[in-house]
């Protein structure tokens, strides 16, 4: 009996190892409404690994709407395109990421487009540049990667925010864009600006940028099919206006269009017919 209270005490009383310590940036999940928050102030931590590690759970989270809800609430649609400016490239990378998820919710978007944006030390902004003007600057990082991300969330952001791309100066910018971006990018580019020109602002601004002449320059033979039928698609748009539709054929469009008609194929084909018929409506295009 003596022995077995003795191994009892033992047991009971013994001196326990201290608990695990966490690994270096690893994220420790909240709970409930402290998930966000928690999610905020981790993805300002001054840990550059702690950083990135979070942005790349904002990934996966922002598929939830009910998370990105709580992260407007949190500030983090504040931060989140000052990230994508970091000199680091993952930062960049998964912060831009993170904001083509957040713009194909109508909040997430909807906050993005609104936003100023703030420090990793801020919780929320009150002052600063607004998102589409710090995402402006993102377009011409060296990362196919994080320009990629950037058009996509403006592509998703731009089917209700036209006018703060608008006001950030995007049209003039991303017809040079849909010209020069690389082959692989100018689709998305092309997409975004399509947005844009339904605005009526946004329209002036492309043309005065020699929209209407870019567009036709990138139907030419030899073009990815992907270039040709978002081109055709944007000249569309374009060419509700009737100024749009007589520079089109002062510069050779219908004919070029034609011939996409002829010969491209069926989704090419469908965009260069419809811009066709939005051309022809004039008599000069007749």
């Amino acid at each position: 009996m003596a022995e077995v209270a003795i191994e009892n005490r033992v047991y009971r009383y013994e001196a326990k190892p201290q608990p695990t310590a966490n690994e270096p940036g690893k994220i420790v999940e909240a709970f409930g409404l402290g998930k966000c928050p928690k999610l905020a102030e981790q993805v300002r931590s001054d840990s550059l690994l702690v950083r990135v590690n979070t942005l790349r759970v904002l990934c996966e989270e922002f598929k939830n709407p009910t998370i990105i809800a709580g992260s407007v609430k949190a500030g983090l649609m504040n931060t989140l395109p000052k990230m994508a400016l970091d000199s680091d490239l993952n930062t960049r990378k998964f912060s831009s990421k993170a904001m083509v998820a957040a713009a194909r919710d109508y909040n997430g978007r909807t906050a993005l487009l609104k936003a100023r944006t703030a420090t990793l030390a801020e919780s929320t902004a009150t002052i600063g540049a607004r998102a589409p003007e710090t995402m402006f600057k993102a377009l011409d990082d060296s990362s196919v990667d994080v320009r990629r991300n950037i058009y996509e969330a403006l592509a998703n952001a731009s089917t209700t925010g036209t006018r703060a791309l608008v006001d950030a100066g995007y049209p003039a910018r991303l017809v040079d864009k849909a010209v020069n971006e690389t082959e692989e990018l100018q689709p998305l580019a092309l997409r975004v600006l399509c947005n844009v020109t339904k605005h009526r602002g946004g329209l002036e601004a492309a043309l005065a940028a020699s929209l209407v002449e870019n567009l036709i320059g990138l139907l030419t033979e030899g073009r990815p099919a992907e270039v040709q039928r978002e081109a055709s698609v944007t000249l569309a748009i374009a060419c509700f206006d009737d100024m749009a539709k007589i520079i089109a054929i002062q510069n050779n469009g219908v004919s070029m269009l034609a011939e996409l008609v002829a010969k491209a194929e069926t989704d090419v084909r469908s965009a260069a017919t419809g811009a066709l018929m939005m051309i022809t409506t004039v008599d000069a295009g007749e």
